[in-house]
């Protein structure tokens, strides 16, 4: 089943929602985010790509995806699991 493009910017948009609720929830800066997700290491990923993702405008691989959950403290399907509310995904 292919996404249609509603369906994929619903999933973007409520990604990048997820990781800023969940960073601030953490107290962390984008650069704190960017430094624990070891986003550096990754063609030189830096502060600006965590608000690119956050803004919803990335497209973050798999990798990447990973890293950020693991710096947000939650498994990776958490991460893709948004509320209508905005509420937590904790």
């Amino acid at each position: 089943m292919a996404l249609t493009d509603s369906r994929l910017i619903r999933l973007k948009r409520g990604l990048a929602q997820s990781v800023k609720l969940l960073r601030k929830e953490l107290g962390l800066s984008q650069e704190d985010l960017a430094d624990l997700a070891d986003l550096a290491d990754l063609a030189e990923i830096d502060r600006t790509y965590a608000s690119q993702i956050e803004l919803g405008v990335a497209n973050p691989s798999l990798e990447v995806l990973y890293r950020v959950a693991r710096s947000l403290e939650l498994e990776l399907p958490l991460l893709l699991t948004t509320s209508d509310k905005g509420d937590s995904v904790r």
